[in-house]
């Protein structure tokens, strides 16, 4: 399978989850490689044993949650999201603005995850959102994080 099927089909299944109002998506185990995935409200992103390994050099983050915030107020995307297990690898590709992006989220965890950066990389912003975790996670490289 192509990298741009992995992504798609991660993709749609985290959006026909959001669309149902929710629920949990699992990824098979095995090495995926992918472009950036983006989770939505109230989804359950579970990696399990799974690896998702950056596949280009576009500087995007692997998980990619961006809310636009008008007036104090979120839109609502990007609320109760949840990424447990597995492992997020960089694959040598620089992330400048981070592996993971949580922007302005509202219940953001992360929990029992591994992240493997790149020297040239964040491993997390997390920045302007409100009750964000990140427990149980183990990072792996020397980038920085931004929380």
């Amino acid at each position: 399978m192509s990298e741009q099927e992995v992504h798609t089909r991660i993709q749609r299944a985290v959006d026909e989850a959001y669309f149902r109002g929710g629920g949990k998506v699992s990824v098979p185990h095995g090495v995926h490689y992918t472009e950036w995935i983006q989770p939505r409200a109230n989804v359950w992103l579970d990696l399990g044993t799974a690896t998702l390994k950056k596949h280009s050099d576009d500087g995007l983050a692997l998980i990619h949650a961006v809310e636009t915030q008008v007036n104090g107020d979120y839109y609502g995307m990007y609320q109760n999201i949840k990424i447990t297990g597995g492992f997020l690898d960089a694959n040598g590709k620089a992330c400048p603005l981070g592996l993971i992006r949580a922007i302005f989220t509202e219940n953001f965890l992360m929990e029992g995850t591994t992240i493997i950066g790149h020297p040239a990389a964040q491993w997390a912003t997390m920045l302007g959102g409100r009750h964000g975790r990140v427990t149980g996670c183990t990072f792996r490289g020397n980038p920085t994080t931004v929380f």
